[in-house]
């Protein structure tokens, strides 16, 4: 039997050309692009296979933990869907059978992907990597990507926290058990990267407070509640969305409809005179 070993980003590839060929390299290589615009995913190599079957992981980190991811791919050039865990450690959000089946059910629509109902039963069930070359289904597995780290693992504390000059499309009234709405992680990062970390009602920065285990952790408020949006609409997340501490953000949602930002810093300017 082959020796195990951990495989980085470097070590994958060579394996994956020199088994596949340079054409599914490519593939692998527009994924892994898409994937570096999410600072919630980190790719991590396989410790635990034999060569043939060495995987390599784009896990899904939240708050200091990491999460299985909806696939990980191996050297065989096989996209891998790990409904099935050899860490038992490690959070494993699709062990339950309704979440394995909103997962099954969202492969599913992606052209020339099949999950069979009973893959969590037989083994982990595989596809092409090869399927990744056409650009929709490329698209629809990113997509997938961005839902599982939405409503999976970091669901709002607020109805209308985003938790995802360019627009982005929010909204989107789902018929579901309750309405929801879709969230977009594009539009979030963006309003990061414009404004950073910094509560922009207190001027709180977690960071400095609480060092390393505070960065990058800050809330994003919507100006415009999400129960209030029935059909889609454009946001932009320079101009409606706002970082915002949990504190302030919980002070916006004391009114119907909440509090701007700048009525809760004139509160907390009275508060100091």
């Amino acid at each position: 039997m082959s020796k195990t070993k951990e495989w980085d980003k470097s070590s994958f590839l060579s394996e994956l050309e020199r088994e596949q060929g340079s054409d599914v390299v490519s593939i692998f290589l527009q994924f892994y692009e898409w994937s570096r615009s999410r600072s919630s995913i980190s790719w991590q190599g396989s410790t635990k296979r034999v060569r043939r079957f060495a995987t390599f992981w784009p896990w899904i980190m939240h708050e200091g933990d990491s999460y299985y991811p909806p696939v990980c791919f191996r050297v065989d050039g096989k996209v891998e869907v790990p409904f099935r865990y050899m860490n038992e450690s490690e959070k494993p959000p699709f062990k339950e059978k309704g979440r394995r089946r909103k997962l099954q059910d969202r492969l599913n629509r992606i052209p020339n992907i099949k999950i069979e109902s009973n893959a969590y039963e037989n083994d982990r069930p595989t596809f092409s990597l090869f399927t990744l070359g056409d650009n929709r289904v490329l698209t629809m597995l990113c997509e997938v990507f961005d839902w599982y780290i939405d409503e999976i693992i970091a669901p709002s504390m607020f109805p209308d926290e985003v938790t995802s000059p360019q627009e982005y499309f929010e909204g989107a009234t789902k018929q579901v058990s309750v309405n929801r709405y879709e969230r977009n992680s594009a539009a979030r990062e963006k309003c990061i990267s414009h404004y950073g970390t910094i509560c922009q009602v207190c001027g709180f920065d977690f960071e400095v407070r609480y060092g390393e285990l505070g960065e990058g952790y800050i809330h994003v408020h919507h100006s415009k509640p999400l129960s209030k949006i029935g059909e889609k609409y454009r946001v932009d997340p320079i101009r409606d969305l706002c970082p915002v501490c949990p504190n302030c953000h919980a002070m916006l949602h004391r009114r119907r409809p909440p509090f701007t930002v700048d009525e809760i810093r004139e509160m907390m300017k009275k508060q100091e005179r």
